[in-house]
């Protein structure tokens, strides 16, 4: 992939962002080469942006995101081909503060379940193999938790799990209460987003996570967002068209509902938000 070419002698920066949706979290940047130089990165400067890591499934990491229509007989499937991370609310929220981002994310994975898709089973190694199960994520190298300390942790997990038939939601709330211990023991400073849409996962976690007094201890905060095919009153009735995963309109709106409780914990955006009719020419309808 060549990111550019033909660029005049001196400095220059290039941003590289992978847009694919989390279903291919496998595949990442093997090697750089310019026929310049690189410079060395400056960690004064990079440290001043903040981080943000996403910890999710392909709600939270724009599953189907480019596809769109409205609900009937014509509406778009929404599958890989049409995911981008770059558009899920996670990503949006992020831009508007211009931060470095990380995601912790799979399709079809839950806290628990299913057995074989446990992201809290997994949660201290690298990554997800093209096997896309635990078995296989146990075999990758160990995650130096170190390299990257975020300010912000959102959590936007826990559908899968309630649609399995082995569902047993003390197992579930055990998982909850040791992955949100495991992630403030590595960072104890940042504040973190446990995210849903009024749904009986997101209950069940606050609930319990409440009755632990972890959202009492000034680091944890609920954050509803808008169910799928849903948005912001007056703002998008009739085109939110949605097929079991957001649209493009209701991740912005979402973005937002995330930046209005940042901004009440102190983190003030920098970036305004994007609009849905700026992306109308990468989106598929038909």
């Amino acid at each position: 992939i060549e990111l550019c070419k033909d660029l005049p002698e001196g400095h220059h920066r290039v941003k590289c962002l992978k847009m694919d949706e989390a279903k291919d979290a496998y595949t990442g940047v093997y090697q750089l080469r310019t026929d310049g130089k690189f410079y060395y990165r400056d960690y004064e400067e990079d440290n001043k942006n903040l981080k943000f890591m996403f910890v999710c499934a392909s709600g939270g990491s724009g599953y189907g995101v480019l596809g769109y229509s409205e609900v009937g007989p014509y509406e778009i499937s929404r599958k890989n081909v049409n995911s981008s991370s770059l558009h899920s609310f996670n990503y949006l929220a992020a831009r508007r503060y211009n931060a470095d981002t990380m995601y912790v994310a799979t399709s079809g994975w839950g806290v628990r379940y299913p057995e074989t898709k446990q992201i809290s089973q997994i949660i201290d190694k690298v990554g997800v193999t093209p096997s896309n199960n635990v078995q296989g994520a146990l075999t990758t190298g160990d995650w130096d938790y170190k390299r990257y300390i975020p300010d912000i942790i959102i959590f936007n997990i826990g559908g899968n799990d309630t649609k399995q038939s082995s569902f047993d939601v003390s197992e579930y709330k055990a998982r909850v209460v040791e992955m949100v211990n495991k992630l403030h023991s590595y960072y104890p400073l940042a504040k973190m987003l446990w995210t849903h849409t009024a749904s009986n996962a997101g209950g069940y976690a606050i609930n319990e996570l409440t009755k632990q007094g972890m959202m009492n201890e000034g680091y944890l905060y609920e954050t509803v967002l808008y169910k799928v095919g849903k948005g912001k009153e007056g703002s998008g009735e009739g085109t939110y068209g949605a097929s079991d995963h957001y649209s493009l309109k209701t991740q912005i709106d979402n973005a937002e509902i995330i930046v209005d409780k940042l901004t009440s914990l102190g983190f003030i955006p920098t970036v305004d938000p994007v609009s849905f009719d700026d992306y109308i020419f990468e989106i598929t309808t038909k």
